[in-house]
């Protein structure tokens, strides 16, 4: 997933500042389930962890056909 700098900002805004780590270029963030790490990419900072909990979650709880 990537977003612009301001949306990151927002968003980083949300957190405890305890747990972003900031760098040139990167920006970690030491949440509950596993670091995100937010890298650079031109104009946007991108973050690539898997799949998330939330969409593993919805997998197990649809019904089977």
């Amino acid at each position: 997933m990537c977003l612009s700098l301001e949306a990151l900002v927002v968003f980083l805004n949300l957190l405890p500042a305890d747990i972003v780590t900031t760098e040139p270029e990167r920006i970690t963030v030491r949440a509950t389930a596993a670091p995100a790490v937010w890298e650079a990419q031109g104009d946007l900072w991108c973050v690539d962890n898997g799949p998330t909990y939330a969409a593993d979650h919805q997998r197990r709880e649809l019904p089977a056909n």
